[in-house]
């Protein structure tokens, strides 16, 4: 018996939701007034929340049903 992962587990939604940022970072890399929330590092390991405030009420959300930072970096760390 080999257990599954569930798309929606923490871990999958969170990688889903930092590849629909790159993609829309880059689409709107002309746009000067939009500014990244969350972002990839450089070695692509690692990620980076810009504006956690923002990132929970623009983003977060919509993959999440949380509304606090704190709860996010909760479950970041149990993973």
């Amino acid at each position: 018996y080999t257990r599954r992962r569930s798309t929606s587990s923490f871990p999958y939604k969170l990688y889903k939701l930092l590849l629909d940022e790159e993609a829309k970072s880059s689409e709107f890399e002309e746009d000067v007034g939009r500014r990244r929330l969350v972002s990839f590092q450089k070695d692509g390991l690692s990620f980076l929340i810009w504006d956690p405030d923002r990132f929970m009420d623009e983003v977060a959300t919509r993959y999440f049903k949380m509304s606090k930072y704190r709860s996010f970096t909760r479950q970041l760390n149990i993973w």
